[in-house]
């Protein structure tokens, strides 16, 4: 037998009504990376982040925040959640929700197309998706 720590649990419950208690939330390690995971529970964080972002109860550091390739990697998987929540979105929108849902419309067909190409050995043309760059200001 191993002399392996137990492992704590991840959360310890509270007293109800106890309004002085503090989560002790352990989140432990990425399997791949050794880091804390990128998303951490609302409850451990600060009230006042910066304007997070607010997914099912999970709070996303703003990207100011983080690394370049953290930020990368949680704006990728940002988009694929959002391509998949928008799959045949069934209500009315207008404004801005409609231009938004468009734009993924949009990457989504692209994203189509692209494997299509793929799978037949043909090329695409690049359009305004392929060539966009950004740069952030001073």
């Amino acid at each position: 037998m191993s002399d392996a720590k137990p492992i704590p649990p991840a959360r310890v419950a509270a007293q109800a009504g106890d309004k002085s208690y503090v989560p002790d939330w352990d989140p432990g390690q990425n399997a791949l990376t050794g880091q804390p995971p990128q998303v951490v529970p609302v409850m451990n964080r600060p009230l006042d982040v910066g304007a997070p972002v607010m997914v099912e109860g999970l709070t996303i550091r703003p990207a100011k925040l983080m690394d370049a390739p953290e930020a990368r990697n949680t704006m990728s998987r940002i988009i694929n959640d959002m391509l998949v929540w928008i799959e045949d979105f069934p209500h009315d929108l207008v404004g801005e929700g409609a231009h938004v849902l468009k734009v993924f419309q949009d990457l989504k067909a692209r994203r189509f197309a692209r494997v299509m190409a793929a799978q037949h050995d043909q090329d695409i043309e690049p359009d305004a998706i392929d060539k966009a760059r950004f740069k952030p200001g001073p």
